[in-house]
């Protein structure tokens, strides 16, 4: 059962906003360990690299390499705050990430579309044995983003701000359910590419891009006071 944006909303209560409000007061901007950007998307040759591909892919806003990042069977996990009396929880899968990515990166959907877009992970990008029962390390690896930046500005000078924990969970190409587009433009399994099955949202702080963000230089217009997560935006641009 996948519930509509709207459903999902009026389940959220008024602490939320304040939640977002009292971080928004007190938040700092985390020390970024981010690499200087690239012209080149990095290859995900690692489950470092297929991270990176994520990251180039939302900045570059670039959907054609977006697309060679998930398995088949990706699915996105939402963060309790989002999920709070909601059951079951809403399920995002990798034709869901695409139609997102599709009208963030380059309009036609019900939101204006990203002018600009900046994610630095805040820690070093180190691979771990995927917990989840069944998955074999060989195969199988995730990596704990402990803080992970979202800076968007749209085309109407509106924008969000978003900072929360990541978990992605990777699967080497030769034990991956690789999409059929991607088998038919000749991407084959592999034991030297890997792709991201999962992604866990994981939410910590969660405020509005504004003026009030010191470490950033307000846009032109008002911008929006609502909380927002990457499940949440991902939702609101899948429309």
């Amino acid at each position: 059962m996948r519930l509509s944006l709207s459903s999902w909303l009026r389940h959220l209560t008024p602490a939320l906003a304040a939640t977002a409000l009292l971080a928004l007061a007190s938040c700092h901007e985390p020390t970024s360990t981010r690499a200087p950007a690239s012209p080149s998307a990095p290859e995900p040759r690692s489950p470092n690299g297929v991270v990176d591909l994520l990251r180039w892919s939302w900045e570059n806003r670039d959907l054609t390499h977006y697309r060679e990042v998930f398995t088949s069977d990706f699915q996105f996990g939402f963060a309790a705050i989002d999920t709070m009396g909601v059951q079951p929880a809403p399920t995002l899968t990798r034709d869901d990430m695409l139609i997102s990515a599709q009208h963030l990166f380059a309009g036609g959907g019900a939101e204006p579309p990203a002018q600009s877009i900046s994610m630095t992970f805040n820690g070093t990008l180190s691979p771990d044995p995927d917990l989840r029962p069944g998955r074999p390390s060989h195969w199988h690896q995730q990596i704990q983003v402990s803080s992970l930046t979202l800076e968007i500005v749209t085309t109407t000078a509106s924008g969000w701000y978003v900072s929360e924990g990541e978990q992605f969970n990777m699967v080497r190409g030769d034990s991956a359910a690789i999409p059929q587009d991607l088998l038919d433009r000749g991407i084959r399994p592999d034991s030297t590419r890997w792709f991201i099955s999962r992604w866990e949202d994981q939410t910590n702080v969660v405020v509005p891009l504004g003026g009030t963000h010191g470490a950033m230089a307000a846009p032109a217009a008002t911008l929006p006071t609502r909380p927002m997560t990457i499940g949440r935006l991902l939702l609101l641009y899948r429309q």
